[in-house]
């Protein structure tokens, strides 16, 4: 009798056999994804790291994530230890700051850009020049002295002060008149498009197509105009700092470059060449 039941045993044994062998299988192991990579940018590169972003990502197949600001707080975030695997400063002293904390490598100037003074479009204060910033009727708004585009202001009040055209004592009659001092190029820039203050220091490349029906430009004589030079290299803190290095060199590419050219005034130094691809 027991004998009758032999092929139904051996089916069920069958069965289960099969379904240990499935359930053993080991499944294939999925792919990590790539890692992104993190940008940290001075502000004024706002328009141009934006319009280049797409096409990085495009170049890459990684996602690519900027956060903006101040180049003295980006700094001090990297300083900290916050993770990022790229930094472009809007001066190259706190690129060097790192640099000589071992904190940054593979760094070299990129671009540059130079100031730019603007006030409202209905110019409530009547400013035709920049010697008209000595006038106590004024409001100005400057960047804070460690971020590089109030550095920059500084510089130039100073170099006003030895032209006879402004005469001693010029930046300190200026700087009477400052109304609030900013911690980034962009929040200056808002207090002058919201009518907060009627006159500014900011960056050519923020006076971008939508700003320029917001404001009136104010001649800077080149004899006391500064050469703004950005830089950029690799933090210690990067995970993935080869992705760093390709947003690089992408960025100093032709095509890197006409992403850019349509968005913002940048002026890309021609030598400019990344250290690891010297050889």
């Amino acid at each position: 009798m027991k004998a009758r039941h032999w092929p139904g045993m051996l089916a069920v044994a069958l069965v289960l056999l099969l379904t240990l062998a499935v359930c053993g299988c080991p499944k294939p192991k999925e792919r990590a994804p790539e890692p992104g990579v993190i940008v940290l940018a001075a502000s004024s590169l706002t328009e141009a790291f934006t319009a280049f972003e797409p096409y990085a990502e495009r170049q890459m197949g990684i996602d690519v994530k900027i956060s903006f600001g101040g180049s003295q707080a980006l700094r001090t975030s990297i300083e900290q230890g916050n993770a990022a695997d790229v930094f472009a400063s809007a001066n190259m002293e706190h690129i060097e700051a790192l640099q000589k904390a071992n904190l940054l490598s593979d760094a070299f100037e990129f671009a540059h850009n130079k100031l730019a003074l603007i006030v409202p479009k209905d110019n409530p204060a009547k400013i035709e020049s920049l010697a008209d910033l000595g006038s106590g009727k004024v409001r100005l708004v400057v960047a804070v002295e460690d971020c590089p585009a109030g550095k920059y202001t500084r510089k130039l009040l100073a170099a006003c002060d030895k032209d006879p055209a402004f005469g001693a004592g010029f930046s300190k009659r200026v700087l009477t008149n400052v109304a609030s001092e900013d911690a980034d190029v962009k929040q200056v820039l808002s207090k002058v498009t919201l009518g907060a203050a009627n006159v500014a220091f900011v960056y050519d490349s923020d006076i971008t197509k939508e700003v320029q029906g917001q404001v009136k430009q104010i001649p800077i004589p080149a004899s006391v105009q500064q050469t703004v030079t950005y830089g950029v290299g690799i933090p210690a803190t990067a995970k993935n700092p080869e992705g760093g290095r390709k947003f690089i060199e992408l960025l100093l590419s032709e095509g890197g470059q006409a992403a850019i050219a349509e968005a913002a005034i940048i002026e890309f130094i021609p030598s400019a060449k990344p250290p690891w691809t010297a050889n």
